[in-house]
Formats: structure tokens, C-alpha cells, sequence
């Protein structure tokens, strides 16, 4: 042994240091029951639900083999049936100021890629990322052969 680990050993009270640290247990999340059904999703839980919905429809595509359109619509249905209410997550998405100015700007400039997108609007990419993340999520967008974010109606 090194004489600092020895040193470390006979120090008072060495020995009597807990293991590990106290924390308070984390909240059980049940994954797509996670966010309230009903419509009641409070506005500060859009993100949270958009989140986990992300997760849901890149678990599918990748560990699934789906296409991301087939993914992101079973995963709907997926919360359909635990009793949320897919629209109101979606109409909450929808309305996020980022998503309106991102949709708004597809409608002015044509069919765009996140970083081009970004750059029109002045945005870092990840803000424009998520704004299309919203609207894709609210079935607004769908992306073209190319990969450019493209109005749906």
C-alpha cells in the first residue's frame, strides 16, 4: 500500500464515512402515464410530454426498425390508449410562440432544413430544432424526401 492510503485508513473517523451519499428516492415515472390525461396537461408539462414523446418514437424507429411517420403515429396511438389526450398535446405544441414562427416562416420561405431554418429566424439550432420538434409532434410538418421541414397543409 501507498503511505497515503495508509494515512487515509488510520485518520479519525476514516472509517465510519458513509458509502454513499443520502439522496432524496426519485419520483416514480410511468412513462406514457407520466403526463395527465383528460386534457389537463398543465403548460410547464408540454415540454416534459414532448420529450418523452420524442423518446417513445426514436425508440421505436431505431430499436424498432419503424419509419419515423410510422414511429411518431403508433406512439399517439400508444398514448391514446393509456387514456391521454393526444390532441391537447398536440394543441399545446402547436401553440408554443416557437412553433408559430417557425411554421409561419415555412409558409413565407418554402421547405427548410432545422439549421436553414435557424439561421432565417435567427435562432440557434437548437432552438429551431425544437420548435420543429413541436410541430412535427402536433402533425404540422412532416419532412420531405430531402429532409426539409415541410408544412402539412
Amino acid at each position: 500500500m501507498t503511505r497515503w492510503l495508509d494515512a487515509a485508513k488510520q485518520a479519525t473517523g476514516a472509517g465510519n464515512l458513509p458509502k454513499q451519499p443520502k439522496q432524496p428516492p426519485a419520483p416514480e415515472v410511468n412513462s406514457v402515464n407520466s403526463v395527465l390525461s383528460g386534457g389537463g396537461i398543465p403548460p410547464d408539462a408540454a415540454d416534459d410530454a414532448l420529450n418523452r414523446y420524442e423518446e417513445r418514437a426514436a425508440i421505436r424507429e431505431y430499436d424498432g426498425a419503424q419509419a419515423r411517420a410510422e414511429a411518431e403515429a403508433a406512439t399517439i396511438e400508444t398514448a391514446r390508449a393509456a387514456g391521454m389526450a393526444p390532441d391537447a398535446l398536440q394543441a399545446l405544441w402547436a401553440a408554443h410562440p416557437d412553433a408559430a414562427a417557425y411554421l409561419a416562416m415555412l409558409h413565407r420561405s418554402g421547405p427548410q432544413t432545422c439549421g436553414a431554418a435557424g439561421s432565417i429566424l435567427g435562432w440557434g439550432a437548437t432552438r429551431a430544432w425544437q420548435a420543429e420538434a413541436r410541430l412535427r409532434a402536433a402533425g404540422l410538418v412532416r419532412f420531405d424526401e430531402p429532409g426539409r421541414a415541410v408544412p402539412c397543409q
